[in-house]
């Protein structure tokens, strides 16, 4: 009886699971938990590009972490300027045309405001070489207004196009201190 009852309950749990009609493939991109160390205290796979002026710290943290040994942390000094942190194409597993991605992560920020130029910060997700229109985005200040503690987000982006290989993913940080931790993306079945 038990047998059978445990046998009908995980029958069940299988249905269920197939009938939500969301299937996801392996993680697409490498070091998105941000393990392996690379250059200068970066993580191996992401590059950084200040943009002039921008007075900015881009360091692996141990300290502050969702989970694992680390975390990714960027701080940008007032007034603010820009600096994108972003993944190595390198790191990102061939995709299908097609198919639709979804992205989680988690973030923890604090002090982030716009910058001088009234750009507020972001994480992104879109495909290259060929982009789509609108590509993924979260604007950190309005998702984490009022929060001190770890938010897991969710980006989805529409089919990838025919000519598009990649995934891109980048983090746009204009002023204060962000950390981001357990970055995976995978192909929406």
């Amino acid at each position: 009886m038990k047998n059978s009852i445990r046998t009908a309950f995980l029958l069940t749990v299988l249905i269920a699971a197939m009938l939500t009609g969301t299937a996801f493939s392996e993680n697409l991109i490498e070091n998105g938990d941000f393990e392996s160390k690379g250059a200068d205290n970066l993580p191996a796979g992401w590059k950084v590009n200040k943009s002039r002026g921008t007075e900015a710290e881009v360091v692996l943290d141990k300290e502050e972490k969702r989970s694992g040994n680390q975390s990714l942390r960027i701080s940008v000094e007032p007034p603010g300027g820009r600096v994108f942190v972003y993944l190595d194409k390198d790191l990102s597993e061939p995709l299908t045309p097609g198919t639709p991605h979804e992205a989680t992560f988690w973030v923890k920020t604090e002090d982030i405001d716009y910058n001088q130029y009234r750009q507020a910060p972001a994480v992104r997700m879109n495909y290259r070489p060929q982009r789509i229109k609108p590509g993924g985005v979260i604007d950190l200040i309005a998702k984490t207004k009022g929060v001190t503690d770890w938010i897991k987000f969710k980006i989805q982006t529409p089919p990838a196009l025919k000519n598009s290989r990649h995934i891109h993913f980048d983090i746009l940080m204009t002023r204060g201190t962000l950390w981001i931790d357990g970055i995976e993306v995978r192909a929406v079945q």
